[in-house]
């Protein structure tokens, strides 16, 4: 199967200052041709994987809990109480890993979830992060990425950076096979980097704060401060 030809990524001389935009027009799953340098390549199954995971998010008042049981069909449920109010996201789709955000500051969660499946843009398998509003009753798609500016392997949001929404910071796959945290703004219809640091062997998020990241890198605790 042929591929497209390489094309030179503008992360590779991106400075702290530089801009990239992830964009996803009439919800349709599409990236910049920087990230083309790596169509093709099966990358990223050293993902986190969680057989169960539980998350808290509060809408209108209310604490629910959104639960991803990969083992189930669909895989994807929130519940409030004892009572499930929506359910979604086929098992086919391979789920990893759920996360709460709220990307455009407007006091409304969204849903993250990562999975792992083929799309029109990228026909191997691969790492993707679907993002989805909630209001509360029902579930509806706001970026459905094929990938970010490189493969990836684990994701989280926080409030890491000045004003606006959570940012979301991700641990990606260089070229040659190492591990680098980018850190993406959203930009209104799709995801702009702002800044990225590293260089190991493996990494994990721990978690996103204000003005720090923390991670689990070549088996060490760190942290990594933005530079903004």
């Amino acid at each position: 199967m042929k591929y497209p030809r390489r094309v030179r990524s503008p992360w590779n001389a991106m400075g702290s200052s530089a801009r990239m935009r992830l964009s996803c027009p009439h919800g349709v799953s599409y990236v910049g041709a920087s990230a083309i340098i790596f169509a093709g390549m099966l990358v990223g199954f050293a993902a986190p994987f969680r057989p169960g995971q539980t998350i808290p998010i509060t809408i209108h008042g209310h604490l629910e809990r959104v639960v991803l049981s990969p083992g189930s069909d669909p895989s994807v449920a929130v519940w409030r109480g004892t009572r499930r109010i929506w359910e979604g996201i086929p098992q086919r789709w391979r789920p990893w890993k759920i996360a709460a955000a709220d990307v455009d500051g407007d006091g409304l969660p969204e849903i993250a979830v990562g999975v792992t499946k083929r799309t029109r843009y990228f026909p191997t398998l691969h790492h993707c992060l679907f993002l989805y509003t909630w209001n509360g009753a029902r579930v509806a798609p706001k970026w459905l990425g094929s990938a970010l500016s490189r493969p990836f392997t684990d994701f989280a949001f926080g409030p890491l950076d000045g004003p606006g929404g959570d940012r979301l910071v991700s641990v990606e796959t260089l070229a040659n096979g190492r591990r680098r945290i980018v850190a993406y703004a959203w930009n209104g219809f799709g995801f702009t980097g702002e800044w990225q640091r590293g260089s190991w062997r493996s990494a994990r998020l721990v978690t996103v704060r204000k003005g720090e990241v923390e991670l689990i890198a070549d088996g060490k605790r760190i942290i990594v401060h933005s530079p903004r």
